[in-house]
């Protein structure tokens, strides 16, 4: 139905589609379509908004090569219901820009959350010991964070999570002021927009 619904183009930008014959979880569909089009690439949550300033973005990821993965953080006092990225030597050091461990938020607790946005400069998968289907939040992320290797970019720009209740309502209201302010169409969220069950 997207390929349906979206066509060989997006205005200027050519679409490919990666078919999964089963369904292979967010790591495995991502390894799968890196065989389509390999690194470098922007990799997207498909539930989220994240206001990313993408030349910064960019310019922090290639200047960390040693890190196949950046991934996007943003700060929030409460972190109930999001992954939480632990920063070497704590929140105050963010400047180290490198993720340390990730972990599950909590009610009232501060911290850095998975704005679910990465720039994936090399394979995130070598070395990784990890079956066809697996999740790139919960597998392939703590394994490269368990080994030095997921960089970590400082993001201030406006965030909802779209793939819960409370993010959909907030989105509704909030998504297409932020997108006139941006220049951009005004965002239209069906209104029998479902929220997902997964991150």
């Amino acid at each position: 139905e997207v390929e349906q619904a979206m066509g060989k183009r997006c205005g200027p930008v050519a679409l490919r589609y990666s078919r999964e014959v089963e369904p292979l979880g967010t790591g495995g569909a991502l390894r799968h379509a890196l065989a389509l089009c390999p690194p470098p690439v922007l990799v997207l949550n498909g539930d989220t908004y994240a206001k990313l300033d993408m030349s910064r973005f960019g310019g922090a990821a290639t200047a960390r090569r040693g890190h196949p993965v950046t991934a996007a953080l943003r700060y929030l006092h409460d972190t109930a219901g999001y992954g939480v990225c632990h920063l070497p030597g704590g929140y105050g050091r963010a400047s180290l820009r490198r993720v340390a461990r990730l972990g599950e938020g909590s009610a009232g607790v501060a911290g850095y959350v998975n704005a679910g946005a990465y720039l994936v400069l090399a394979d995130p998968f070598q070395g990784l010991d990890l079956p066809a289907a697996c999740s790139f939040e919960r597998d392939v992320l703590p394994a490269l964070a368990g080994r030095y290797d997921l960089g970590a970019h400082i993001m201030t720009g406006w965030f909802c999570d779209i793939g819960t209740p409370a993010g959909l309502l907030r989105a509704r209201a909030e998504l297409p002021g932020q997108a006139r302010d941006d220049g951009s169409t005004a965002a239209r969220i069906p209104r029998n927009r479902r929220p997902s069950d997964g991150r």
